[in-house]
């Protein structure tokens, strides 16, 4: 039964007002077939449960070695040290760690479990135009997961949307386009080249754009990432591909560096440059950009008169 189906998440927050219309349930899915360095959910690129250790939280008490059946922590200095290639994952030393300072990030909930949570807020969803969002990782590498919970929540009346960067088959793709009222279109580049830096294939997502738009609504979200993808000549790469798509809005969201310290916590190095920003106000002359060719610009997601 679609209830019981077991979906790999890890994490579902409320009061999103980011990933679509109106407040929002956000589910995150675990597992991503990409390998952006510049990752701000570092702990959503595998499908396995990842051991967070937050330092700062720390005592030195020791029990969580001693909770180790697999001897991976060490505690012959101050700090513990993790021997993650031991590590199974089986969340014994967090469930010992009276300071929450080690916690396992993954969990499987079934699809009801999950509607539990995004019921609570049915008031706000119909006030305000809003709804549910999976998101992730890649919701698509759970593809059926993923149609279960958004046919689900569409059949009691919620809104349903899916963020996605959608390099994935396109039978995996169809399998979500029946039960999502909106796509959230993760575009990165326009360069075939750059988009296979990181694991992403362009023809796919061509393609599942251009279903996506006709069977739903569509707006592309585009992650300016210094370095990347950030020069006039790309972003107006991005935004052409979109248009030719059929795509009649696009969001910039500007780079921010706000989940390197998950990197620390997983027990790795930060993957992308130290740099700054384009700030929204750099971005704000391609809202004009996005005018002369047919397409609606809102930067951080948010049209002016939305803010």
């Amino acid at each position: 039964m679609i209830d019981s189906m077991e979906i790999t998440i890890f994490d579902i927050q409320r009061f999103c007002v980011h990933d679509g219309p109106g407040i929002r349930t956000t589910v995150f899915f675990k597992g991503c077939n990409l390998s952006c360095p510049w990752c701000s959910n570092p702990e959503s690129q595998s499908a396995k449960p990842d051991l967070l250790y937050f330092e700062s939280k720390c005592v030195s008490c020791g029990r969580c070695s001693a909770a180790c059946p697999e001897r991976a922590i060490d505690f012959s200095s101050a700090k513990p040290f993790f021997y993650r290639d031991l590590c199974t994952r089986c969340g014994k030393c967090a469930q010992a760690c009276m300071q929450y300072a080690i916690e396992l990030s993954g969990k499987k909930m079934t699809v009801s479990e999950i509607m539990e949570t995004v019921r609570m807020d049915a008031d706000y969803y119909r006030n305000t135009g809003g709804g549910l969002t999976v998101s992730g990782g890649e919701p698509l590498c759970q593809p059926r997961e993923a149609a279960a919970l958004l046919k689900t929540a569409k059949g009691g009346g919620i809104h349903t949307a899916v963020e996605t960067a959608a390099s994935v088959a396109p039978e995996s793709f169809e399998t979500v386009i029946p039960y999502a009222d909106l796509f959230l279109f993760d575009i990165k580049h326009s360069n075939p080249a750059k988009f296979k830096e990181i694991g992403a294939d362009l023809e796919l997502i061509k393609a599942n754009l251009k279903q996506a738009v006709q069977r739903s609504a569509v707006i592309a979200r585009v992650p300016v990432i210094p370095g990347f993808n950030d020069t006039k000549e790309e972003i107006y790469g991005i935004l052409r591909l979109a248009k030719e798509c059929g795509v009649d809005r696009a969001d910039l969201l500007p780079y921010h560096n706000l989940g390197r310290s998950k990197y620390a916590q997983l027990g790795r190095p930060y993957g992308w440059r130290e740099t700054e920003a384009l700030t929204k106000e750099e971005l704000e002359p391609y809202r004009g950009l996005g005018k002369e060719m047919g397409i609606e610009v809102a930067i951080g997601g948010k049209q002016p008169h939305e803010e």
